[in-house]
């Protein structure tokens, strides 16, 4: 399994001829028909700005803070013919991007004996 950059040239059914930029802290392995790629972080990082304010709130005299969530940092504008991947967090964060994908890490996603994420399946991306 070798890291993977640049250029992934996809079945006929599928996105063809799209770069695949990974803009986690990570690589990414996904499992393909072909078999594994592995993504390279691409060394810039797409994170979501979050503060966490008090409430005033407590449980059992343990203070609660509110988590607020801003806007992502370090996403580029969109390019045809490249996707990026993402943190879900940041994911979540983007709203009409279908070129913003992350890793499936649900159910399908292979785990090793310590129930880490070793690969992945497929991408999830929101509604565009």
């Amino acid at each position: 399994m070798s890291d993977w950059v640049g250029m992934y040239i996809f079945g006929a059914d599928e996105q063809s001829g799209v770069e695949l930029v990974n803009l986690t802290p990570h690589p990414v392995s996904v499992i393909t028909p072909t078999g594994t790629m592995t993504i390279a972080a691409s060394g810039n990082v797409a994170r979501v700005n979050v503060s966490e304010q008090p409430t005033g709130d407590t449980i059992n005299g343990v203070p609660i803070k509110m988590r607020v969530t801003g806007g992502v940092q370090g996403l580029p504008a969109p390019k045809p013919g490249i996707f990026y991947i993402v943190s879900s967090m940041v994911l979540s964060a983007v709203i009409g991007r279908s070129d913003v994908i992350a890793p499936d890490t649900g159910k399908d996603a292979v785990r090793d004996d310590k129930n880490q994420i070793v690969s992945v399946k497929s991408f999830v991306r929101n509604n565009a």
